[in-house]
């Protein structure tokens, strides 16, 4: 099954943003742990 362009593109699209979402929380996390 061959996927439009476009529509490959909204899945990497999104996937980034998740993958970027959880990076930010686990920082945040890190940096309150690290604050104490």
């Amino acid at each position: 099954m061959q996927l439009p362009v476009s529509l490959k593109t909204a899945f990497l699209a999104a996937g980034a943003a998740v993958i970027l979402t959880a990076v930010t929380l686990l920082m945040q996390g890190a940096a309150c742990v690290l604050a104490g």
